[in-house]
């Protein structure tokens, strides 16, 4: 399966929903605090991304994640077309070759929220943040710690 867009385009996907999750969470009546809104836009983003590969890896539609969240980023939803389209066709673009698609973009996506916003690049220096203290992580790791936050939550 070819890239059907280019990562400058993805880029862009990644701004939009970054502002459009933004907007949304103010319209809120229980709004983030301002200082957290970009982080916590950007990882609600991040999950609903990871949410449709989580779908996609268990062989499950897409809409069965779209119909959970109240906002979709525009990158599930070109998911959600792309599986529908190779259903539609009968194509040879299955779910694992969505599903690796998906988790290219994701990478996009990861690095496009990581970067911080004019407002916030001087924020982290004043509050005393250092690259050195960043803890890397594993992928098996990162899928422990989501799932012990997970329950954590229930």
């Amino acid at each position: 399966m070819k890239e059907p867009f280019f990562v400058t385009e993805v880029k862009k996907w990644a701004r939009d929903d970054l502002s459009q999750t933004i907007s949304w969470l103010e319209s809120q009546e229980e709004k983030p605090e301002p200082g957290e809104i970009k982080r916590i836009a950007a990882e609600g983003v991040l999950t609903c991304l990871q949410d449709a590969i989580d779908s996609l890896e268990q062989k499950q539609d897409i809409g069965s994640v779209t119909e959970l969240w109240s906002f979709v980023p525009r990158v599930v939803k070109e998911l959600g077309k792309m599986e529908s389209s190779s259903k539609k066709e009968n194509s040879t673009a299955s779910k694992e070759e969505v599903c690796k698609q998906a988790k290219s973009w994701k990478k996009i996506y990861e690095a496009e929220l990581a970067k911080p916003g004019e407002d916030e690049s001087t924020s982290r220096v004043a509050c005393g943040y250092d690259s050195d203290m960043t803890v890397e992580m594993t992928e098996e790791e990162i899928e422990l710690a989501y799932r012990n936050v997970s329950l954590e939550c229930l």
